[in-house]
């Protein structure tokens, strides 16, 4: 849909009183796709600045030269092929 996402991406999680460290909600995202943040104050200065940074953001392009079927198949069997040479 070519539509840029925003991620809460908090650097920590507290269930049940444990404290989990979240390294990232977000693996894929990158400056093409979206914008992470962490705090209401970092999301507020976002939504501020959002509609000037909208032409920055491309999305669909980036998925359609990182992440088809075909570019992730091929990914992995570079992965498995050198994995294989190493051996």
């Amino acid at each position: 849909m070519d539509v840029p996402t925003l991620v809460w991406c908090p650097r920590e999680l507290v269930i049940e009183g444990r404290k989990y460290p979240v390294f990232s909600s977000c693996p894929y995202l990158s400056d093409s796709t979206g914008l992470q943040w962490t705090t209401a104050c970092e999301l507020d200065q976002l939504l501020k600045d959002f509609p000037e940074r909208l032409t920055t953001f491309q999305p669909r392009r980036w998925v359609l030269e990182n992440m088809t079927d075909e570019i992730s198949a091929k990914k992995l069997l570079e992965i498995v092929f050198q994995e294989q040479v190493s051996l």
